[in-house]
C-alpha cells in the first residue's frame, strides 16, 4: 500500500539522522491499494512510474479511477 507514503518520509528520516534510503530501487515496488490519485501521482514522481503495481482492496473497498491508465500502460513491459 505504497509502502503507507514511506517514500515521502525518506526526506525526514535522513534529515533526523537515519540511514538514507534508495526509494527508486529497482528491486521494491509499491501497490497502489487504497490511495488515491494525488497519493499515486506523488508517490510515483519520487520512486519512478515503473515501481507501481496496481493492487485493490476488492471485495473489501470497491477501486477507484486513479487516472493513472495511460501512465501505467506506456511502463509495462512486454
Amino acid at each position: 500500500m505504497l509502502a503507507g507514503c514511506a517514500p515521502l518520509l525518506s526526506e525526514r528520516l535522513a534529515t533526523r539522522g537515519g540511514p538514507r534510503i534508495d526509494v527508486r530501487d529497482h528491486r521494491i515496488f509499491y501497490d497502489t491499494s487504497s490511495y488515491g490519485p494525488v497519493a499515486i501521482d506523488t508517490v510515483s514522481k519520487l520512486v519512478g512510474g515503473e515501481q507501481l503495481v496496481y493492487g485493490s482492496d476488492r471485495p473489501v473497498i470497491e477501486p477507484v479511477p486513479t487516472g493513472r491508465d495511460p501512465a501505467l500502460r506506456a511502463t509495462m513491459r512486454t
